[in-house]
């Protein structure tokens, strides 16, 4: 019983309103509103190394990318053969995706992801460089 008061209040923390302007919320500005995607190459819908290194990637973009107050992760979502990560609030996005893809490098996956951004309501492949097939996020 202990545990499950503690989850609760944990899941409570987790889901609480941040003001757009409150200290909480120091890599958001109302500038701040490039964003881009990171699709990640997995077996079917992730087996559970692949998202463990995606929880791994996912903590550590939200850091650089705070520490930088240049955006954040937002969230994921797992589909067919893919991890996506959803990179959002990007003051400069060239920096966001530069710091993106030391990470990316850093975890040795740089060869199995592309980054995307999302601009004028389509996206734009940037990486990997020279990138010539179909991006979707489906």
């Amino acid at each position: 019983m202990k545990n499950k008061k503690i989850l609760i209040i944990l899941m409570s923390l987790v889901f609480l309103p941040v003001e757009k302007n409150s200290p909480e919320n120091k890599s958001r500005t109302d500038s701040c509103v490039g964003s881009f995607i990171v699709q990640m190459t997995v077996a079917g819908f992730g087996n559970e190394k692949e998202h463990i290194l995606a929880g791994q990637l996912e903590k550590r973009l939200n850091l650089r990318l705070r520490k930088d107050k240049n955006g954040e992760c937002t969230g994921t979502d797992a589909g067919s053969n893919s991890i996506n990560f959803f990179i959002e609030n990007v003051c400069n996005v060239d920096r966001g995706v530069a710091v993106t893809l030391e990470e990316l490098k850093s975890l040795k996956i740089s060869d199995r992801c592309i980054v995307a951004i999302y601009k004028d309501e389509s996206f734009s492949v940037v990486w990997p460089k020279g990138f010539t097939g179909r991006f979707s996020l489906f």
